[in-house]
């Protein structure tokens, strides 16, 4: 039950912020997505990551807002998926890719997890989860 308020002393001290639109609503009490990842970054967040579910993710900075759209799956079973996207976007990061680029990363993890049973049978190697990510996004 907490609220943005009762956060915002440890939120400054973040880099990077990730929750699922329901949480960050919540936590928030703003509606929009970008409404969300404004408030979250007045706190001091540095890099808010909102997941939107089959909607892809919003990525919110200094820089602005941009929105990464999912990668289209045949899901079966979403039990892992943000821990695969959250996994993803951090292996991404520190391979040093760009912001969105993690992002993009990420959604194709979590669209590969969630085609199978469970939350650690869908992704396999790196290679099954670039493959996702040059069909969906050509310019990675």
């Amino acid at each position: 039950g907490e609220t943005l308020a009762d956060l915002a002393p440890a939120l400054r001290y973040l880099d990077y912020f990730f929750a699922n639109l329901a949480e960050a609503q919540q936590i928030t009490g703003m509606t929009s997505p970008s409404a969300v990842a404004d408030a979250l970054l007045d706190t001091g967040v540095r890099h808010v990551i909102i997941k939107l579910g089959a909607k892809g993710c919003l990525i919110a900075d200094e820089a602005g807002q941009q929105h990464i759209p999912a990668c289209p799956t045949n899901c079966i079973d979403t039990t892992g998926a943000g821990d695969n996207f959250a996994a993803g976007f951090l292996s991404a990061l520190l391979d040093g890719h760009s912001f969105a680029g993690c992002a993009r990363y990420a959604n194709a993890c979590a669209s590969v997890s969630v085609e199978t049973v469970g939350a650690a049978t869908g992704v396999t190697d790196a290679e099954q989860v670039l493959h996702r990510l040059r069909s969906v996004y050509p310019d990675c």
